[in-house]
């Protein structure tokens, strides 16, 4: 099961959306900032509801204006896993 770190934010400045760990000052170079696309803000919101990869998946496919053929969905599932498994090594997710 995964779960978002309560503490990180996502903000959306212009066309860019960032995962943000507000108790850092981001004075330095050496702080990372995340910065992601309209699917991974949409990724990380849909965690909020579905804590695993076929779960995050559905919805995300449910969301898509398109038909979504087996190797199209399957490239999804892969792109979703990647991502999480991104936001992981930043502790932005855990697994429970």
């Amino acid at each position: 099961m995964l779960k978002k770190n309560s503490e990180i934010v996502l903000r959306k400045v212009g066309d860019f959306y960032f995962l943000i760990d507000p108790r850092k000052s981001y004075n330095s170079d050496t702080e990372d900032i995340f910065q992601t696309n309209e699917i991974g803000a949409a990724i990380w919101n849909i965690l909020s509801v579905a804590h695993e990869i076929d779960g995050i998946h559905k919805v995300l496919i449910g969301m898509l204006n398109e038909d979504v053929d087996d190797g199209m969905s399957e490239e999804i599932r892969e792109d979703i896993s990647e991502f999480v498994e991104q936001l992981k090594l930043c502790s932005f997710v855990t697994e429970v």
